[in-house]
């Protein structure tokens, strides 16, 4: 195993059973959605909602809505599906020159 071969440290954590561990790991190296894939069908929903709540953290409110749903938390995915809309919402305002809802012009002739 070389320095930095998270995959192989992982999938060993993930084999051995020490999911804490090896969750850890991939959290303190970056690699989340590494051990994500490497539990696969295995993964609780206690590792579910800690990726998920990782991701919440992070800010990464699409992969906290994922894997709160995967984890059968529907409340947790409207509030973060909620904020994620709200969050496009404002940058569709801000970049949109503050005008969400340009005027009509009108068509009648004068």
């Amino acid at each position: 195993m070389e320095l930095g071969d998270y995959t192989t440290a992982l999938e060993y954590l993930v084999m051995s059973k020490n999911y804490e561990t090896a969750f850890e790991v991939a959290r303190q190296n970056g690699q989340i959605q590494l051990f994500a894939d490497i539990l696969g069908d295995q993964a609780s929903r206690e590792d579910l909602n800690k990726i998920a709540l990782h991701y919440e953290q992070e800010r990464n409110f699409l992969l906290a809505g994922k894997y709160y749903a995967l984890a059968g938390q529907n409340e947790k995915v409207i509030s973060v599906s909620s904020y994620l809309m709200l969050c496009i919402y404002s940058l569709t305002y801000l970049f949109a020159g503050f005008q969400i809802f340009p005027q009509r012009r009108s068509t009648r002739q004068r």
